[in-house]
């Protein structure tokens, strides 16, 4: 059984473009224990976060990942 999950992405920059902004990244860990999932991020800018969530497994993590992928850009 996993003992959580991370999800880390950027920075983004794409050299002489207006369309798309710079995008400078994010990371999200989370860690399950046996009463409660304990989650931490950390913005681009260093900007950090905790958050504890009271539960019992097994855990459901609801939400939307947005994730930009490229080619040829």
């Amino acid at each position: 059984m996993p003992i959580g999950f991370s999800k880390k992405s950027g920075p983004l920059e794409v050299t002489n473009s207006r369309i798309i902004p710079k995008f400078p990244g994010y990371e999200v860990s989370c860690e399950y224990k046996a009463k409660e999932m304990v989650c931490e991020s950390l913005a681009g800018d260093g900007t950090r976060s905790t958050a504890a969530i009271a539960g019992t497994p097994p855990y459901v993590v609801v939400g939307e990942f947005y994730v930009f992928v490229s080619y040829g850009l």
